[in-house]
């Protein structure tokens, strides 16, 4: 991903479940966007981190948005985002969308 791409996909979330973002050594920030089925956000991470989490506050279908806003490649930077419980004692990777450079 380079600075201001987003990637965004669908996904069911259990209530409290988490989503966060990573990013490698090129990223110092992106930022995670959670969408309710109406498209209203109902959970957003923009803090200037490689790190960001989201939270679903009620169980359902969510659209998971990813924010590319600093990376210092010119090749682009690789992120993932996984899925989990608050502690990550239960994670799931991602799958519904590719975060590649």
């Amino acid at each position: 991903m380079i600075d201001g791409e987003s990637k965004t996909g669908p996904r069911y979330l259990e209530a409290n479940e988490v989503v966060v973002a990573e990013c490698d050594s090129n990223c110092s920030d992106i930022d995670l966007i959670l969408y309710d089925e109406s498209g209203e956000v109902v959970s957003v991470d923009s803090e200037t981190d490689a790190v960001p989490v989201v939270q679903a506050p009620y169980e359902g279908v969510f659209t998971v948005e990813a924010i590319m806003t600093s990376c210092s490649s010119g090749d682009g930077c690789n992120a993932l985002v996984r899925y989990g419980d608050a502690d990550f004692s239960e994670p799931s990777e991602l799958t519904f969308f590719e975060l590649g450079s």
